[in-house]
């Protein structure tokens, strides 16, 4: 069991991220983390072992670098490549190959909930487009797996 102090620590860094992120970290969130770092043994920051919570912490210090903020940051990057990554994969290229940031965000203003350019949503406003985008993903890989009639 790690001492109190550490617990603590990941307590409060995961209240500095939910803070930051203008939503609290559930406590699903918080069990689903710890699940992680105790191999599925545990649910509560109690039960980890020493190793285990510094290890917790590093990752949740290695997240925030410092700041929570940071975290959002992180977190609202990797939300909008895998849109570019999805975009990718349906041909939305230049001739050179380089994704079409232009389409995408033609797309993002045409259809996207809150109709502005992909760099421009915000951190709470990405969950629902990756979600939206994801849906026409869906579609285009729907389309081209039916088979040809011949």
């Amino acid at each position: 069991m790690p001492d109190t102090k550490k617990i603590q620590i990941i307590h409060a860094a995961l209240a500095e991220i939910g803070k930051k992120r203008g939503f609290k970290v559930e406590k699903e969130e918080k069990e689903s983390l710890v699940r992680q770092f105790s191999k599925g043994r545990e649910i509560s920051t109690k039960g980890l072992r020493n190793t285990e919570a510094d290890a917790l912490i590093l990752h949740l210090n290695s997240l925030t670098d410092g700041s929570p903020q940071s975290v959002m940051l992180k977190k609202g990057e990797q939300m909008r490549r895998h849109i570019i990554a999805m975009a990718h994969e349906m041909g939305w290229q230049k001739p050179d190959g380089k994704i079409d940031i232009e389409r995408i965000n033609n797309w993002c203003l045409g259809y996207g909930v809150e109709k502005k350019k992909l760099n421009d949503y915000k951190y709470e406003e990405l969950p629902s487009l990756v979600s939206q985008f994801k849906k026409v993903y869906q579609s285009y890989l729907r389309a081209i797996s039916k088979p040809t009639n011949r």
